[in-house]
């Protein structure tokens, strides 16, 4: 079987602006409040993704529709693939690239557009199992309160979950170390796929893998209770428990390169090329589903949060593949394992002004973009 990889990039002369070709939506993510719906996201339909203007986005920009697109491409659209049958590739570029004062191997990022308050997220991921590769499931709320999912290259046997309050600089007190479990047929490593939940309440936070609770944070925890009491910080008497409405992000990023000996450490030292592969293609991670279930103030699973969060309406104008090719594979089964690339010898044509790509300017490179990344079962 035949299964195939297409580069966002490859069809979009520049990065486009979202907001220019959608401008006349007001349907804007808020910076102020939740608009979650549950859903799972299988990455089949592109042209629910928009690409963002570059930089280090965080949030959707204002204007943004939630309604008709559903993640962003924060950067690295270079790097980001869409398989023909659902799933996102992010891989590190094979050239280093100078990143924050440091030589690095850029890797990419994608955020949901809604904002969630409470939920159980999960993603189904098969992680890059190099030293210096991080393989990321998050969120991230726009005063920086964040829980992580973070699997590290040179631990293939383990998943690290950490808890962050309002961008306070603290490492190490609030992380968790945690292997994979053992289940039958699954190999326990990042050779194989595995369920990474975060399960976010109004009290507590639990990581599961694999639908097996490897720890729970409550915010009663005397840890909580007593980490931002210092009257140095400006929520003193405060708990460490995140409580604003955040994004759902993933990525793939070089840590092992990085200058701060700390970092460079944690993720198991410089990233080595030749363990990459020719293509870079063993520093990649893939995402093949993301699960999102929202929940009321309570911590009670909801159909939409708040109740009255618009749902989804018309699929994005804004930069998009459009191609009723890729759309109805729905349904085939996506790639369990990535052994091979081919490299892109394909520049595909599409419209200047980057509002979206016309079906025949696909169709003329269809083939060969099938081909970009492709792997034999």
């Amino acid at each position: 079987m035949q299964l195939s990889w297409l580069p966002k990039a490859a069809l979009l002369a520049g990065l486009a602006s979202a907001v220019a070709a959608d401008s006349s939506n007001s349907t804007s993510a808020s910076s102020s409040g939740a608009n979650c719906i549950t859903i799972r996201h299988n990455f089949n339909n592109t042209n629910r993704i928009a690409s963002v203007a570059a930089g280090n986005q965080i949030f959707p920009p204002p204007g943004l529709d939630y309604t008709a697109y559903d993640w962003t491409i924060d950067y690295g659209m270079n790097n980001i693939f869409f398989g023909a049958t659902g799933g996102v590739m992010i891989k590190l570029n094979s050239t280093k690239a100078l990143s924050g004062g440091d030589m690095l191997y850029p890797g990419g990022r994608m955020s949901t557009t809604r904002q969630m308050l409470y939920g159980r997220f999960s993603a189904k991921i098969k992680c890059s199992a190099v030293a210096g590769v991080l393989t990321t499931f998050i969120t991230m709320s726009q005063v920086k309160d964040e829980i992580d999912w973070e699997m590290i290259g040179a631990q293939p046997t383990q998943g690290q979950s950490n808890v962050f309050y309002k961008g306070i600089q603290e490492f190490g007190k609030f992380g968790g170390v945690h292997t994979i479990p053992q289940a039958p047929q699954v190999s326990p490593t990042f050779s194989d796929y595995h369920v990474f939940t975060i399960d976010w309440k109004p009290d507590s936070i639990t990581w599961l893998i694999d639908n097996v609770v490897v720890r729970t944070y409550s915010i009663n925890d005397p840890l909580a209770l007593s980490s931002t009491l210092e009257a140095s910080t400006p929520y003193a008497g405060q708990p460490w428990f995140p409580n604003t409405p955040s994004l759902i992000q993933f990525s793939v990023w070089d840590g092992g390169d990085s200058s701060t000996s700390g970092v460079s450490t944690w993720a198991g030292g410089p990233v080595s090329a030749s363990k990459c592969g020719t293509n870079f293609e063993n520093c990649a991670a893939i995402y093949e589903w993301v699960d999102i279930q929202c929940y009321d103030g309570q911590g009670n699973e909801v159909a939409a949060w708040p109740p009255n969060t618009l749902p989804n309406g018309k699929d994005g104008t804004g930069p998009a593949w459009g191609s009723s090719a890729i759309n109805t594979a729905v349904g085939a089964p996506p790639p369990s394992v990535v052994q091979a690339v081919s490299q892109n010898k394909t520049t595909a044509s599409s419209k200047s002004a980057g509002a979206h790509v016309s079906a025949s300017g696909l169709a003329l490179g269809l083939a060969a973009l099938l081909a970009v990344f492709s792997q034999a079962l």
